[in-house]
């Protein structure tokens, strides 16, 4: 929720001016954290694969031995063995690959792969304390919430600049208690 382009509050959003040094900073940052972040999850979707596609093979093994046996009492050539092993490791690999240790590793290192987003929070913060200076303070609440709800902000905010979002958000819930 905004109320940006509704009222004259809107003229008080800016993103702070970064310096050049900062933005140097913030783009690597960003990007090494970026590159990190792959690297880390494809080691473990490698490790995955590795360790379900040779856990595949033994469970293929298993469930395809009745084929194998006879296979081999009929000199067979191995073709059918091997694809029913093959299958078996194969659909084993991908049902565990998903829930392994490459998703929770992508998931865990989501933060490494945010922009810096606190020059848009702090613009917010200023139409939020526009309205909350004009009285209005439930259009500032909606504001300060949105701030903390919306999923790139809520993922990539700093902690710092999340601490003043709650601590104006908490200001604002006193002045509506009153």
């Amino acid at each position: 929720y905004t109320e940006l382009q509704k009222s004259d509050c809107y003229s008080e959003y800016e993103e702070d001016k970064e310096s050049d040094s900062e933005k140097i900073v913030r783009i690597t940052k960003s990007t090494l954290g970026t590159s990190a972040s792959y690297i880390v999850s494809g080691a473990g979707y490698t490790a995955d694969y590795v360790l379900f596609l040779g856990g595949g093979v033994v469970v293929g093994l298993a469930v395809c031995s009745p084929v194998i046996a006879l296979e081999g009492a009929l000199d067979g050539n191995g073709r059918a063995s091997g694809e029913c092993i093959g299958r078996v490791a194969g659909h084993v690999a991908e049902v565990n690959v998903k829930n392994g240790m490459g998703k929770k590793a992508y998931s865990e290192t989501r933060s490494w792969r945010c922009s810096e987003v606190d020059h848009i929070s702090k613009g917010l913060r200023r139409v939020s304390q526009c309205f909350s200076r004009r009285g209005e303070h439930i259009k500032a609440k909606k504001q300060l919430n949105f701030i903390l709800k919306d999923s790139l902000l809520k993922q990539c905010l700093s902690s710092d600049e999340r601490k003043v979002v709650e601590g104006e958000l908490e200001e604002l819930e006193r002045k509506l208690a009153l």
